[in-house]
């Protein structure tokens, strides 16, 4: 009897040193969830942004800048939603500016100067406005950041807990 349990203490001493092959496994697999995800995300947005260049006919490329154009007179709503006298004005100017070949940015530019910055719904995209698009990347990889040291601390917490109770509890980790 005292050979085997002489036995059990030599191989439980053994068996806490080797090297826990699932957590091993666990950890060199650990980055395909994510490059999953990564590419997923990467054809959706090229998706995205390919399905949004097609060609669209002059009525609906002015119905979809009337959309990002507030109503100078209404609140709450776009020039493409009110019926008042300027958003009418505005719709037939937007219509026009279509028609003659202009761009979706030379039409809100011209709108912006004559009816002032706070008739674009959609921020431009260079100066001061360009923080209103750069904030929020910054701020959800900044939180990204964060949970991933959370969780590369909390994993290592884990791994130093199992540690532990094998150290500390050689006898059930006896295989018979």
């Amino acid at each position: 009897m005292s050979e085997k349990i002489a036995l059990a203490e030599k191989k439980s001493q053994k068996s806490w040193r080797k090297p826990n092959l699932d957590v091993l496994k666990s950890k060199k697999l650990f980055w395909v969830p994510w490059a999953l995800m990564a590419v997923v995300l990467a054809i959706s947005l090229t998706f995205g942004i390919v399905d949004s260049n097609q060609d669209e006919s002059a009525s609906e490329r002015a119905a979809s800048i009337a959309r990002t154009i507030r109503c100078p007179q209404c609140d709450g709503e776009t020039v493409a939603e009110s019926n008042a006298p300027i958003a009418q004005t505005i719709r037939a100017e937007i219509a026009t500016r279509v028609s003659e070949g202009q761009t979706d940015e030379e039409i809100r530019s011209f709108l912006a100067k004559s009816y002032g910055q706070d008739v674009l719904l959609i921020p431009p995209s260079s100066g001061g406005g360009s923080a209103v698009w750069i904030i929020p990347i910054v701020g959800i990889f900044i939180a990204l950041g964060i949970l991933g040291v959370a969780f590369l601390k909390w994993q290592k917490e884990l791994e130093t807990e199992e540690f532990d109770e094998l150290e500390d509890n050689p006898e059930e980790n006896v295989e018979e």
